[in-house]
């Protein structure tokens, strides 16, 4: 979640000090993710992770929530903060979904849940974090295009764990917005051109850092960690591949994660329905293959 402090940092508000020690905190330094062996396997021959379009999520109410937390909040009136709160959650942030990819990761390496949802006859991947987030931190990154060529592209990039909390977005959007109504209405009228821009501005990333990290509560035994990278409409035709699930196309991007000429990965996880010991063999095999030397664990789950 520091993301969303880094953005509200642009202004003293003053009460930042108080709700950073209250949200702020990452409690965790390892990530994990759930896959299967052939996308592994796509991932060691490419070095690089698929970030898949943010429409096509599980969660058919992505993005919703922020939505709708705001409504309960705020009576949109003429005031020109709310107005153009509202401005930014039912029409930029909508248009921005279709250029917004989202790779998914957990804190929770072993959850029966995540294995029968994510994992199910797969393996757990423990990444680096710091690493990682060296990476998502750039606003350059390394794209392989469609015709496997690799691309430098400019993008808009979130990190930090999933908001589950409809408190965490009640205290957010009264510290955004009710802090700047009593500005804006205390100020002269010379002032209050600069004050609503200075809001509006502050607003506008704090929500877009914010709308892509929120879930509903129900998925909160996810744990999620995510990376959100958000391209120009007009890069789309040079990077978007697409994959087939669930009988229908599913847009993504396949982005870079290079340390030393690897992935930053740092162990395997195999699910706990695997009993064939070739499957173990097997998935060590390949590491050997790309030179990777890292430890490969069984769950200490078990599923009948």
């Amino acid at each position: 979640m520091d993301n969303v402090f880094d953005y509200l940092n642009i202004r003293n508000l003053r009460d930042l000090k108080k709700f950073k020690e209250k949200y702020g905190k990452m409690d965790n330094e390892r990530i994990y993710h759930y896959t299967n062996l052939e996308s592994l396997k796509n991932m060691l021959e490419f070095k690089s992770i698929w970030a898949t379009n943010c429409e096509y999520l599980n969660d058919l109410l992505e993005q919703k929530t922020l939505e709708n937390e705001f409504d309960k909040i705020f009576d949109v009136n003429d005031e020109p903060i709310s107005l153009y709160a509202k401005k930014i959650l039912t029409n930029d942030l909508i248009k921005l979904r279709k250029l917004t990819y989202i790779i998914s990761f957990t804190s929770d390496n072993d959850s029966i849940a995540m294995w029968r949802n994510y994992g199910n006859n797969g393996i757990v991947l423990e990444f680096d974090t710091s690493e990682m987030v060296n990476i998502a931190k750039q606003n350059v990154i390394n794209i392989i295009g469609r015709d496997n060529k690799n691309i430098k592209l400019s993008t808009c990039n979130i990190y930090g764990y999933a908001i589950y909390d409809d408190l965490f977005l009640k205290d957010l959007f009264e510290f955004l917005f009710k802090t700047a109504r009593n500005e804006y209405k205390a100020a002269p009228n010379s002032k209050k051109d600069k004050i609503s821009f200075e809001h509006q501005l502050e607003t506008t990333l704090a929500l877009y850092n914010t709308y892509f990290v929120t879930k509903d509560k129900n998925f909160s035994f996810e744990k999620e960690f995510r990376m959100v990278f958000t391209i120009n409409e007009e890069d789309i035709g040079k990077v978007e591949k697409f994959k087939i699930k669930n009988n229908m196309y599913i847009p993504y991007i396949d982005i870079k994660f290079i340390k030393n000429g690897h992935l930053p990965l740092k162990s395997i996880t195999i699910n706990p329905e695997q009993k064939d010991h070739m499957y173990e063999s097997g998935l060590k095999h390949l590491l050997l293959a790309y030179n990777y030397d890292i430890p490969v664990y069984y769950s200490k789950n078990r599923i009948r």
